[in-house]
């Protein structure tokens, strides 16, 4: 199983997810996304993407609000509520879910993998969101569960610098990834502990490198960002 899995990962773009919300349910309202597709054959970033949604229309579409979780961002560190809450964040121009899903279709490679830890949270919402069908050709598996499965002790989990925003969450999300697919490459060098039903090597020793939105436009339309 995991051979099968870590086979198909490496060979097709994953999609890392992260959305913050005012509920947990999936009819929650959704305060912004984030999100990263990645190449693995390459171990680099092909494109990002980030939106913060107006909360007006989800409300009116029956979307919720639910005290405990306003309750629960109160209680998060500045950094976390100014993510949401600051003069630039304020700023940032705001768009309507439906058309933070039309984007998000284009967005999404045609195929491939796509994530958020859990899955069951984030993909649900958007599946919500949508009618159901907007994952419709991709295949999905839960972070979450991957990460305690080889990682249960976090010993590969990174530093988050800013928890609770989207697309800060999506890229540690992802290089957590990445640091247990280098650490399953790592152990063929020491297959007599390294489990059986796992491909070696699994991905090429190349250090990933996470780039910004800008430059990511750029590398994509071939211009050298500034």
């Amino acid at each position: 199983m995991f051979q099968e899995f870590f086979t198909k990962l490496l060979a097709n773009p994953i999609t890392m997810i992260d959305l913050e919300t005012l509920d947990v349910s999936p009819r929650a309202v959704v305060l912004s996304i984030g999100a990263i597709v990645f190449d693995f054959k390459r171990m680099q970033t092909l494109r990002t993407y980030e939106a913060t949604l107006q909360l007006e229309d989800q409300t009116a579409a029956g979307r919720t609000v639910k005290t405990s979780t306003v309750h629960w961002w109160l209680e998060q560190s500045s950094e976390a509520r100014l993510a949401i809450t600051s003069p630039d964040a304020l700023a940032r121009k705001s768009i309507s879910y439906d058309l933070m899903l039309k984007e998000l279709k284009s967005f999404l490679p045609s195929d491939g993998f796509v994530t958020a830890k859990p899955a069951m949270f984030d993909l649900a919402i958007l599946s919500d969101m949508h009618g159901g069908d907007l994952f419709r050709h991709r295949r999905g598996f839960d972070m979450h569960t991957l990460c305690c499965v080889i990682d249960p002790n976090r010993e590969l989990c990174p530093k988050n610098a800013l928890a609770h925003s989207a697309l800060a969450d999506a890229r540690w999300q992802l290089e957590w990834l990445i640091n247990i697919v280098k650490k399953m490459d790592d152990l063929a060098g020491h297959r007599s502990h390294a489990p059986t039903n796992y491909p070696w090597p699994i991905i090429q020793k190349v250090e990933p490198e996470l780039r910004s939105g800008a430059e990511i436009d750029a590398l994509n339309s071939g211009v050298k960002a500034a």
